[in-house]
């Protein structure tokens, strides 16, 4: 009888979906040890995930510590740690920076996450987690303009002719936009002229995008004019989420906005 088992990301030492040499995905952790110095008594054996090697060195002193881990890298970190090596950033702490980033947009502003962790009652984090949903639902967030900039290895021309909407890639998105983006399935319709609808599947539903201008190597634009994704389950009002991809100059080949 054989069976198989799922590689996971902790296994595979990478939060993406690319392949490479595994990565350390946790530089530090965050846990209570004091759980486990409470529950094992003093001298005893424990065995417990290496992950960052932090609870293994708390342990260590009072204790036999075995400390285990799918990962390679991590593994190697914790003993390194336990040997006196400083710690190091890990792929975990690096996306949480980023999506510390854009908390003030859904609402986590620093105060409010300061207000919540402040609370030790399980019952009233729940209380103050329904209101701030409540609220969140009630304002009216301000009009939000956001633009990134890149740099391609590659031609004006080559660029402009490989442009693709986000739906359209067929590998699997890296870990952040899996997390906060719907999973695409295909696009249905044209998008080369302005005017052009574009629909766009998801396993939760779809949207549709209009082109609202495209000037050659330079600009093209869209906006989602009706979209059904998740709970949502009436069609939007037109413009609800612009979008527009930007090309270079042309005395600056290489150079591209999105």
């Amino acid at each position: 009888m054989s069976s198989s088992v799922t590689e996971t990301v902790w296994q595979r030492g990478r939060f993406d979906a690319r392949g490479g040499a595994r990565k350390l995905l946790f530089g530090r952790m965050y846990e209570d040890a004091a759980i486990e110095l409470d529950a094992f008594r003093p001298g005893g054996r424990v065995v417990c995930v290496a992950s960052a090697g932090c609870t293994a060195m708390r342990l260590a002193p009072s204790h036999d510590v075995v400390a285990v881990d799918v990962n390679p890298v991590q593994l190697a970190y914790a003993r390194h740690r336990c040997a006196g090596a400083p710690s190091a950033r890990g792929a975990a702490a690096r996306f949480m920076a980023l999506a510390r980033t854009f908390a003030p947009l859904a609402g986590w502003r620093r105060s409010r996450v300061r207000a919540f962790l402040d609370l030790e009652d399980p019952a009233e984090q729940t209380a103050y987690w329904r209101r701030f949903r409540r609220s969140s639902a009630r304002e009216t967030p301000e009009p939000t303009s956001v633009v990134t900039r890149t740099a391609f290895d590659s031609s004006l021309d080559r660029t402009w002719s490989s442009l693709l909407y986000y739906e359209q890639i067929s590998r699997r998105p890296p870990l952040l936009l899996h997390l906060l983006l719907p999973s695409p399935i295909r696009t249905e319709g044209k998008r080369s002229e302005v005017g052009d609808e574009v629909k766009c599947s998801y396993r939760s539903g779809y949207l549709v995008k209009k082109v609202t201008c495209i000037e050659d190597r330079r600009r093209y634009g869209f906006e989602v004019i009706r979209h059904l994704l998740g709970a949502m389950r009436r069609d939007a009002s037109a413009a609800e989420r612009p979008g527009c991809t930007t090309a270079p100059d042309a005395t600056a080949p290489g150079d591209h906005e999105r």
